[in-house]
């Protein structure tokens, strides 16, 4: 598991919700399979990769009719609204990075701008984490 999955893991195993949505997680599928015994969990992600995979709810989340488990685990903060802003009453375990790719609406420069975005009252962690071209920036926390 990498180091970004683990750190999510140990969020996880704090979190009192009993249902997890997993948002944008493109093929990032370890964390699902480490925590569907412990969560009624599932896989969310709006890509055309995903139209026939029975594993993923593919909808926009921000958008689309759909409500997510008491817990969200978002990957792609950096390409969507801030789903605080729309989600409230949630666990949020957030992850956005600065790579600034193309398709990027809501580049992510730091912790405390995802704090900010999702309206979050309460912060669990925050951490940035090194990666191969800038950096992951993770918040978990309430709003």
């Amino acid at each position: 598991m990498k180091e970004l999955d683990r750190i999510i893991s140990q969020e996880l195993y704090l979190a009192s919700g009993k249902t997890l949505s997993i948002v944008g997680m493109g093929d990032r599928r370890n964390l699902w399979h480490s925590m569907k015994e412990l969560f009624e969990t599932e896989l969310v992600d709006y890509d055309i990769r995903f139209e026939d995979d029975e594993n993923v709810v593919n909808v926009d989340i921000i958008f689309d009719n759909y409500t997510p488990g008491d817990i969200i685990v978002n990957y792609a903060c950096h390409k969507m609204w801030p789903i605080g802003k729309i989600w409230k009453g949630k666990e949020l375990i957030l992850v956005g990075n600065n790579e600034h790719h193309n398709g990027d609406c809501n580049p992510v420069t730091s912790c405390q701008q995802l704090i900010d975005q999702n309206e979050l009252t309460e912060v669990f962690h925050q951490q940035q984490i090194k990666r191969w071209r800038g950096h992951y920036f993770l918040v978990s926390g309430t709003n």
